[in-house]
């Protein structure tokens, strides 16, 4: 039976592709060594790059959480999006080995 929840947080620099590789290693671990059946994804609703990052992997947007963190000048809302192990299963059928890295 796989594990009901478990969370982590990446905060990475701003660098081309460094979060493509991180999300793939994520989700490999997540899925197959965890064996965890939904990774969620919280991101800032202003960030583009992250956005496009969880619409490239396939991640379904489940809805936005209004003013959830606060930068010490303005509230940001938060976008949750989510996989879960089947889709994960499904997406990697049809994306070529390492194609998510380019």
């Amino acid at each position: 039976m796989g594990r009901t929840r478990s969370t982590t947080t990446f905060i990475v620099e701003p660098k081309k592709g460094v979060m493509t590789e991180i999300l793939e290693t994520v989700l490999e671990f997540g899925f197959h060594k965890l064996q965890l059946n939904r990774i969620v994804g919280d991101i800032f609703a202003g960030n583009k790059g992250s956005k496009k990052l969880m619409e490239k992997f396939g991640f379904q947007k489940e809805g936005v959480l209004r003013q959830t963190d606060f930068d010490g000048l303005h509230y940001h809302d938060t976008v949750v999006y989510s996989m879960l192990k089947p889709e994960y299963e499904e997406k990697m059928q049809q994306v070529p080995e390492n194609s998510w890295l380019k």
